[in-house]
């Protein structure tokens, strides 16, 4: 009887260690990263394969990995989605990236994606581009319920909205933008193309909140290089 006690009174031990586990996860990260790629009308199949194929290039870039190990924690949160008018499909979900192998994985993923989205894309392309307008506003609402969501702690909540067109759907970016900030984000923008004024209008309408800023990539080869610098900033800006 005594050993009958002893080993349920193990178990009962175990049981509430494995509960006491559970709900004291600490991990905590120098910052955790959204980032929302623009899929709307204005980014044909060709640029969102640049784009996606940028992103991976991106978070594996050896810089990148040397903020990260430079951080306090040295670990971040990362997380990828994309975005047009109310549909919001998830590249990578909450990731902790602590390791190359972490990165690797990450990238890895985030190319999975783009070949199963891009086929896709090519078998529904008819020409027309109805319901997939620019909504900036919504990204930026739905990027700022993701951090709320972050399964890691950090005193730095990080969203990037990558992009290549105006708002032309629902509310100003503007009204968002200052939801998000309310909430302790900082908005940065990462802008397609060649125009300087769309890089204006983010800088107006987009961005904001502690350290936040504007990049911009006139020439696709580039948008690898402009992440990654992108990713370092963002990281560096949490120490």
């Amino acid at each position: 009887m005594s050993r009958l006690l002893g080993i349920a009174a193990f178990a009962f031990y175990c049981a509430v260690v494995d509960v006491r586990e559970a709900f004291s996860d600490d991990t905590t990260t120098d910052v955790n990263i959204v980032t929302a790629l623009d899929i709307s009308e204005s980014i044909d199949a060709v640029g969102m394969r640049i784009m996606i194929e940028g992103m991976a290039q991106a978070i594996a870039a050896p810089e990148v990995l040397s903020a990260i190990r430079n951080g306090r924690h040295h670990q971040i949160g990362f997380a990828v989605f994309a975005w047009h008018q109310g549909i919001y499909p998830e590249i990578v979900s909450w990731s902790l990236i602590e390791t190359q192998s972490d990165t690797e994985v990450v990238a890895a993923r985030i190319m999975e994606r783009l070949n199963v989205d891009i086929e896709l894309e090519a078998r529904t392309a008819t020409g027309s581009s109805v319901g997939r307008m620019t909504d900036l506003s919504g990204a930026i609402d739905h990027a700022s319920d993701m951090l709320l969501k972050a399964p890691y702690g950090t005193d730095r909540n990080v969203i990037n909205i990558v992009g290549n067109g105006r708002d032309n759907f629902g509310v100003e970016p503007a009204s968002s933008r200052d939801a998000a900030l309310d909430r302790g984000a900082t908005i940065n923008g990462a802008v397609l193309g060649a125009d300087r004024s769309l890089y204006y209008y983010y800088r107006l309408e987009v961005i904001g909140g502690p350290g936040a800023f504007v990049l911009s990539a006139d020439d696709p080869t580039k948008i690898a290089e402009m992440l990654a610098r992108k990713f370092r900033f963002d990281i560096a800006m949490a120490r």
